[in-house]
């Protein structure tokens, strides 16, 4: 996705139950600091620069290996990979309130997933 450009960016307060399913739960009752674009020479007047990567790596632990083994069903493998990584969203949050993404960029991902 894209980056919001660190020279121009504008913090911009969000009540955090209007977005509350993407951010983690200490999040949950708090009035919180996102960022949105707004552009620059840095930027070429755009607001963002450069892309950042949203990712979801699940390590194969012990016993993920073990239910790949033992063919464990596709919702036994999702519980094990929540338990031990972070998911789409979780990084797209964790991106959002670090700065990096604006809202519109981190939606965009999600509803994919």
């Amino acid at each position: 996705v894209r980056r919001l450009c660190p020279h121009c960016k504008q913090p911009t307060e969000v009540e955090s139950s209007n977005i509350i399913d993407y951010l983690p739960a200490e999040y949950s009752s708090k009035t919180i600091t996102l960022y949105k674009p707004h552009g620059c020479e840095e930027c070429n007047h755009i607001g963002y620069k450069g892309r950042i990567g949203i990712y979801e790596i699940v390590p194969l632990n012990k016993h993920m290996r073990q239910l790949i083994h033992d063919n464990a069903s596709e919702n036994e493998l999702e519980e094990e990979a929540r338990k031990i990584s972070d998911s789409i969203v979780d990084s797209a949050g964790k991106l959002l309130l670090a700065g990096d993404i604006s809202l519109k960029e981190a939606l965009r991902v999600i509803k994919e997933h």
